[in-house]
């Protein structure tokens, strides 16, 4: 399942970063999102909950680097208020040290 679920995330982030112009509303960045909030909410356990959150990151990482800042600052800010227990600190830390 991780394999797909990883591949889904990269060739949605892939599509949208070969758009031209770029679209900050793009599908393929939106569904990159619905793919990783499914996870970060479907799963209980820290080790899915990380990667989740990680994959979460790379979404955001991808709207900053193509200049979609209002996009990425809010998916920043889901990341630090969705992941707040215990082990997911570092993972706060580089979303608020993007905002």
């Amino acid at each position: 399942m991780e394999n797909r679920v990883h591949a889904e995330v990269a060739t949605s982030l892939s599509r949208f970063s070969h758009e031209k112009p770029v679209n900050c509303n793009s599908q393929d960045l939106y569904e990159a999102l619905a793919v990783t909030r499914r996870l970060a909410y479907g799963f209980t356990q820290i080790e899915y909950r990380m990667w989740a959150g990680e994959l979460m990151m790379d979404v955001a990482n991808a709207g900053l680097k193509q200049g979609c800042f209002d996009f990425a600052e809010d998916v920043y800010r889901e990341v630090i208020t969705t992941f707040v227990g215990t082990g997911h600190e570092e993972l706060r830390q580089q979303a608020l040290g993007r905002i």
